[in-house]
This record gives structure tokens, C-alpha cells and sequence, in this order.
């Protein structure tokens, strides 16, 4: 059962039982229309959501931008990507563009199906998980990031055109499944009482044959390289306290790829690029061609192999658990659909640890 209590005494507060746990959700009581109990457990979700418009609405009073729905059209955006028109444009700006497109496809492709009677549901399900990592991971925790980076260095309102754009389509996106949230945040964005309900549920002018997705696994590889760097960073103890200079070396050559690894690295490791020749610093390769790079002095590697092969002896023993529970000569059998997407996310941490232990005794520590 899921009970909706509003806070008297903070009405922007709203506390979402559903026993035996109880979430807090700083937003306005109109939420509570449709939380359910499929929401409810989402409400992490839904609050990034609510702190993601207004974040937006106060960086569009601050550098006086207004929504423009011509120019800040998602549907023109995606006609430009293809016509490839977009040199001169981030890497960055494409990547998100590209995936908001392939997520308003899903969509279509599932309404489709289901309005004809050939779905169970199971693929807007599948859509919906879908949203949540797009808004959550890549639009929030990557290009949010960065563009917070842009407006401190720049601060154009050009910077905010393809985030206002994705976040417009974000919410036609979400307007079938929650359409008072939607609603509520559209208003609040366009500043006006122009509903939702009059736009048209994205449709994307590209076949899917005439999508580009080299730039999105350069991204990806790039993602993962960041994680690297920062997972060395806190294995070595090269955090906010540390005195010694630090950076990233062996950048792409390409102009745009550079660019992109450079507010990749800047918007989430705090990282610059560093010339690790002339300054004979230390260096570790994360992937991609990139390598952290810092002063190795004062940095105790003893203790961080012992960390290693500590977290990497963890990690087997989760992996043996779950390994026990199949049957002989059959790999999947015992096995819930989320222990083997558990099994095989720890499979990737033991892969990832022992490349860093490796890493680190062949030659970090060879070369101190």
C-alpha cells in the first residue's frame, strides 16, 4: 500500500510511504496525483527530474534565455545531425542529440505495437527503464555537467540550446505516463499556460540506417575512460587534497574528439591536460589513449595494491556465490534474470580491478 503525506508544516515537502519504507521527495503536492506504487520506488527519479527543471529555469533567468519551440526544436536539431551539418558543433551536443532520437523511436515503435495488439507492454517497460538512464546517467550526470562547465567559462545562452531542447523532449516524452509532472514543468519552462497536450510526441525525421553512431561509442569510450581515471585517483589518494600536479596526457589528435575529452575530463574529474614529457610525470593508461598523469612522489603504492587485491579477493567470492547456484554443465540454470545481470556486472569489476593490479605491478611500481 502507498500512502502520500504532504508536510504541513514544508509544502514543498512530500513523504511516500509504501511499508515498510518511507521516501522524502522535495516537491510541489501536485506530484502526489500520479506517484503509484511503481513510481514510488522511483522517487529518486522523479526528484532528479524536478531539480534538473530547476536548475534550467534559473540558469534561463540568470542569462535572460527565453524557450523558443522554433529554436529550440529537437526535430530541427535531429534534421541538421543528419544532414551533417553540425561540424563546427561538440561531439558532446550530437552524442545527446543521437541518443534522445534512438529513445523517441523506442517510444514510437512500442505505441505502435501496443495500439495494434501486438505487445504485452513489456516494450514500453523497456522504454521507460530506458528514459531513466538517459535522463538520469547521460543527460543529467554527463551533458549536465558539462554544460554547467560551459556557462562558467562562457556563460552563452547558446550553451543551454541543446539541453533546453533534450529537457523539451524529455517531457513530451514523459507526458503519456505522467502527464501532471509533464504539464506542470512545461509551464514552468515556457513561462506561459500553453499546455503540453497541443505538441506533437517527438517523431525523429531519420531513418535509422542514416544514423552516425561512431561518435557515440567514441563517448562511451570515453565515459568508461573518465570512470578509470577517477577510480585511480581515489585508489592513489589523488583527491582534492593532494598537492603534486596532475592531469591528462595523450589526448585525441581529431580537433572535435580532443575537445570532447577535455570537457569530459574537466566537467567530471576536475582534470586538465598536462604535458607528462617535459614535466617527467608518472603515468597510468586508462584507455582510449588517455593516461593520468601525476607526480608519484609521496604516493603510497604498497597500500594501494593491497586495496586492490583486497576489493579483486571480495569481488571472486560474490562471483563463486552466485556461481555455485548453477548446475553443472549448465551456465544459466538457478540463475534470476538479476543475478546474471549481477553475475555479469561483477565479472566486469574482477576484469577491471585485476587490469589495474597489473597495471600496477608491472609498472608503477618497476618503475619507482
Amino acid at each position: 500500500m502507498t500512502d502520500f503525506m504532504l508536510d504541513s508544516k514544508k509544502t514543498n515537502c512530500l513523504e511516500i510511504s509504501t511499508v515498510p519504507q518511507v521516501w522524502k521527495l522535495k516537491c510541489p503536492p501536485v506530484m502526489a496525483s500520479f506517484l503509484t506504487k511503481f513510481w514510488a520506488s522511483r522517487t529518486v527519479h522523479l526528484q532528479q527530474i524536478w531539480q534538473t527543471m530547476r536548475f534550467l529555469t534559473s540558469e534561463m533567468t540568470r542569462t535572460g534565455v527565453s524557450v523558443d519551440l522554433k529554436r529550440h526544436s529537437i526535430e530541427d536539431m535531429w534534421v541538421r545531425l543528419l544532414q551533417q551539418k553540425t561540424a563546427g558543433v561538440s561531439i558532446l551536443d550530437d552524442w545527446i542529440l543521437l541518443h534522445a532520437a534512438q529513445l523517441a523511436r523506442q517510444f514510437n515503435a512500442s505505441y505502435e505495437s501496443l495500439c495494434s495488439g501486438d505487445s504485452s507492454g513489456e516494450g514500453l517497460h523497456n522504454c521507460i527503464i530506458d528514459f531513466r538512464y538517459w535522463w538520469t546517467e547521460e543527460l543529467c550526470s554527463v551533458y549536465l555537467e558539462v554544460v554547467k562547465q560551459r556557462l562558467r567559462k562562457n556563460c552563452s545562452s547558446q550553451d543551454l540550446d541543446v539541453f533546453v531542447a533534450c529537457c523539451l523532449c524529455g517531457l513530451r516524452l514523459l507526458h503519456p505516463l505522467m502527464p501532471h509532472l509533464s504539464e506542470t514543468l512545461w509551464q514552468s519552462l515556457l513561462r506561459t499556460e500553453r499546455s503540453i497536450l497541443l505538441e506533437a510526441f517527438p517523431q525523429v525525421p531519420i531513418a535509422q540506417d542514416n544514423l552516425d553512431f561512431s561518435e557515440s561509442h567514441f563517448v562511451k569510450e570515453s565515459l568508461n575512460t573518465v570512470s578509470r581515471i577517477k577510480s585511480w585517483r581515489v585508489l592513489l589518494g589523488l583527491g582534492k587534497t593532494y598537492k603534486g600536479d596532475i592531469g591528462v596526457s595523450g589526448l585525441p589528435t581529431d580537433s572535435r574528439q580532443q575537445e570532447a575529452v577535455r570537457e569530459l575530463c574537466s566537467a567530471l574529474a576536475n582534470l586538465q591536460q598536462i604535458d607528462s614529457e617535459t614535466m617527467q610525470l608518472t603515468s597510468i593508461p586508462c584507455g582510449a589513449g588517455i593516461s593520468l598523469t601525476f607526480q608519484s612522489k609521496d604516493v603510497n603504492f604498497d597500500e594501494a595494491e593491497k586495496i586492490l587485491r583486497s576489493r579483486l579477493s571480495s569481488q571472486i567470492k560474490k562471483a563463486d556465490a552466485l556461481k555455485s547456484k548453477r548446475k553443472d554443465g549448465d551456465q544459466g540454470c538457478n540463475l534470476s534474470r538479476s543475478e546474471t545481470s549481477r553475475l555479469t556486472a561483477i565479472e566486469h569489476q574482477i576484469s577491471e580491478l585485476d587490469s589495474q593490479l597489473q597495471i600496477l605491478l608491472q609498472g608503477l611500481k618497476r618503475d619507482i
